[in-house]
């Protein structure tokens, strides 16, 4: 289930208005503990560690500002969410470390495709659609008000990033055929 379960148990949370002062550090344990497990597996990419760092910080704010830290996580959870994971999109990227995208797909490809030209472009044009997408969430995150702080930012990534990350690399197949005899 890998980092994602914390996040829908708060945003159902919040949803109920059931969220209290013990919900965040209990998420959190729950993420630490799913990230040690997937990092003992080789299994945690840099999307999951700054999950899991997104929650001790969340965890952090709460313990100190208390009931003011909950309101602050609770009001801007979804933006703080999806900036989140630009950062997680945009820095490595563009300090010339490989994207997101491409740590899991390699995890579907074989290994003597992961440097060929195609192979990388692809993944470098998913990243930069995930990035759009998480900011486009992020912004409604921020600026929607009641079930549509979450209901928004996860129809744009059903509606676009999820299609964009099954169908855009046959597309781009098509269009840039590699050489015969390359590994793609």
């Amino acid at each position: 289930l890998g980092p994602w379960p914390p996040f829908i148990a708060f945003a159902i949370s919040q949803v109920f208005g059931i969220t209290t002062i013990l919900t965040i550090p209990l998420l959190t344990f729950y993420a630490l503990l799913s990230y040690l497990y997937a990092k003992k597996r080789n299994l945690a990419g840099r999307l999951d560690t700054a999950l899991v760092i997104f929650w001790i910080i969340g965890a952090s704010v709460v313990f100190v500002f208390r009931a003011k830290g909950l309101h602050f996580f609770e009001q801007y959870f979804a933006a703080l969410v999806y900036l989140c994971l630009i950062v997680v999109g945009c820095l490595p990227v563009l300090a010339g470390r490989e994207s997101f995208t491409q740590i899991y797909a390699r995890r579907k490809t074989p290994a003597e495709a992961w440097n060929h030209p195609v192979f990388l472009a692809i993944n470098l044009w998913l990243n930069w659609i995930w990035c759009g997408v998480f900011a486009l969430a992020c912004a409604i995150g921020l600026l929607a008000d009641g079930y549509y702080r979450y209901l928004g930012p996860l129809a744009v990534v059903l509606i676009v990033g999820i299609p964009a990350n099954r169908y855009f690399p046959r597309w781009y197949l098509r269009r840039h055929r590699p050489a015969a005899g390359s590994a793609v």
